[in-house]
Order: structure tokens, then sequence, then C-alpha cells
């Protein structure tokens, strides 16, 4: 390592994401490829991954042949700058930075499970408000923290034209965006203890004919719902059949129809989640929400909570219980506008979001580039 010190870096930037190409990681990967065409731009990804459009080199973080070793190594030698957002890349060496995007703001306890802060130079985050959480869930410190906002949420205030990658997943009409999360995945391994979540793999909806029934509910009402299970999510029980109005998407159908998550949060009607970061994110479009409560206890018997989410979505959602109750959010609240939470969003999204501009791809983008030397302060 010491006669490696003694060599110079290259204009070399390495990124990550999970899923590949994607999150807060993308965004600022097409301004970066656009304003350093000098640069070589590295992703860190899975095997089977392909490069996309813009990519000079990727190396794999799970494939432990020799040759990909080396390149792992060698970007981590010489390359200016990693940008992550689920994974983290510290720097080794002087005048390199690491930047950790987050893939949200933190909502669940996770102390001693997942803690970048040790080991990347900064930490992104959505307000002052996610101060102490960040510092005590990621093990950070406050000067690590910087207040550049989410680049995915960027796509929160544009106009997304994305009618044809809809219509390819059969969607032509309105629809609601339902983003649970994490659960139990393929491995079994759980984060909830839950009995009634097993069989289909979704809040609320514990059984097959509950499923059928759901979907009819929402074809007399034209209006679909597109669900998007955790990446790691078991949903074996939802994919046996087709349904008409509800979609079930993964990462993979995404990619290939080359269309990003946040696109499709961007022109939705609504969002139903639960102890998701997702909900800060929402709050940018003051559009409804509803948060499934059906498993609260158990989640709050297990690794809990970061602060009291309950209070703050108690506001700002609907909060849904029952799939009855769920049906009441759709029929009243999103179809016939019967919202009463517009003030409580407003009120919450100022108080936890640092940047409400639709700027933030630009911001990290101009933080790298000072860090790196590429402009000046």
């Amino acid at each position: 390592m010491r006669v490696i010190r003694l060599l110079p870096l290259k204009r070399i930037i390495v990124f990550e994401s999970t899923p590949d190409f994607a999150c807060n990681t993308y965004p600022v990967f097409v301004e970066l490829r656009q304003r350093l065409p000098q640069y070589k731009m590295v992703w860190k990804t899975k095997h089977n991954t392909p490069p996309i459009e813009g990519v000079d080199d990727n190396y794999f973080y799970d494939d432990k042949g020799l040759w990909n070793l080396f390149k792992k190594y060698y970007y981590w030698c010489f390359a200016k700058a990693f940008v992550t957002s689920n994974l983290f890349i510290g720097s080794i060496r002087p005048k390199q930075v690491s930047l950790y995007l987050t893939h949200g703001s933190k909502t669940k306890n996770t102390r001693g499970k997942y803690e970048p802060g040790p080991f990347v130079d900064y930490i992104n985050s959505q307000s002052h408000f996610f101060d102490d959480v960040q510092c005590y869930g990621y093990n950070a410190r406050k000067e690590q923290i910087v207040y550049l906002g989410f680049p995915r949420c960027d796509y929160l205030f544009k106009d997304n034209n994305i009618a044809q990658q809809l219509h390819m997943l059969g969607i032509d009409g309105n629809y609601i965006i339902w983003l649970p999360t994490f659960r139990k995945n393929k491995s079994g391994k759980r984060n909830v203890h839950s009995d009634t979540y097993e069989q289909m793999g979704i809040p609320l909806i514990y059984s097959f004919e509950k499923l059928k029934d759901f979907n009819r509910f929402l074809k007399q009402k034209s209006i679909h719902v597109i669900y998007k299970p955790h990446p790691a999510q078991d949903i074996s029980g939802l994919t046996k059949t087709k349904w008409s109005h509800i979609h079930v998407i993964s990462d993979q159908i995404l990619y290939d129809i080359s269309i990003q998550l946040y696109q499709v949060l961007a022109e939705s009607k609504a969002l139903i989640t639960d102890y998701s970061s997702v909900f800060f994110d929402y709050l940018l479009l003051d559009r409804p929400m509803a948060t499934t409560t059906d498993d609260l206890s158990l989640w709050k018997q297990g690794e809990g909570f970061a602060f009291d989410l309950e209070a703050m979505y108690s506001q700002a959602a609907e909060q849904v219980a029952t799939l009855e109750e769920l049906y009441h959010f759709i029929s009243e609240v999103v179809i016939e506008g019967k919202d009463d939470k517009h003030e409580a969003r407003q009120n919450i999204c100022h108080q936890t979001t640092e940047h409400i501009d639709g700027d933030s791809t630009r911001r990290v983008a101009d933080f790298i580039l000072e860090k790196i030397g590429e402009i000046s302060q």
C-alpha cells in the first residue's frame, strides 16, 4: 500500500446501487457522465447484470474470480470517488472521497446491522430531522452528514413520459403504487414473524380468494395497482396467476423496459406503503397515502422503529389495518377525492425534507466535483 500511495489517482469514479443502475446513484452517474467525459465510469454490480450505455467498465461484488478481484482492488486503489446507495465502499487513500447516498431516510432501528459510518467519508441525508437517528443507526459522526437531497426524487418534479412503458406493463389508466418494506426473504430469514403474511406475500391480503376479490374491486373502480415488493421478498404466492388490475413488478422488469422506479412513483395517483422511507419521498407529491398497519405490533416487538414513526404516519396517511379499510381508502380518498391530509403532509414534508426543488442530482454532482478537485468551492 505504501508503494501504491506514491502513484497518482486516476480519473475514475466507481458507482453502486441495489438494484443495479438505479436508486439514488443512477441519476448522479448520468449527470457526471455528461459533465466529466474525460473520466472512466465504473459500476460495481451483480455478475449477471449487463452494462448499460455510458458504462466504461464494471466489476462484480458476487464474483470471486481472480480477474474480477484484480479489477476490484485496482479501482479501490486508484479511483478518485466512490458513489454508492446500498453497499458502501470506503476510501483508502488521501484525496479519495466516498459518498454514501443511502437508499432512503432511516425509519427502522438497525444499529449493529448496517453501519456505513466507520467506512465512508460522507453520508447523504434528507434533512437535519434525521441527524440523531442517522448518527446512531449508521454509527456515524455528525460531521459526516451532508444534506444534498435524494437524486431519485428529482423524477417526482418531472414529466416522465412513461405511457409507453406503462402500456407494456398492461396499464393504460390511473394506478396506485404499493411499496411494502421488507418482511421475509427467499432464504426464510425474516424481519417480522407473521403467519398471515406468509401465504401471499402481501399485507392485508392473506389468501388467493382475497386477492381475487381485490382484483375484482379494482376492475369495478377502473383503477390499477402496481405492487413492487422488496427485492428480497418471496412473492411466489402472488405471481401464480396473471391479474387484470394487479401488476406485480420487479427490478428486472423495470430494467428490461428501461424505466426507474421513481418515474413510476411520480405518475401514480396514490401510494400504499407501511414502514418504508418512501413515505417521506412521496410527501413531495402531496398526494394521498395509506400505510398498512396489520402487523404493526409485530414490528414493535422486532427490531422496532428509529423514532415515533407511527405518530407521524397517522397524521399524513390513512391508517389501514383491514382489507375493508383499504377499499375505503381507494374509493373515498383516491377516487372521490375526500382527502383531508393535505395540511399535515405539507407540514411534515417541510419538517423532514431540506430541499424541495427537484435539483438534488446537480447538488450531489457538484459536491463530488468539488471533492475531487474538478470545480472550486
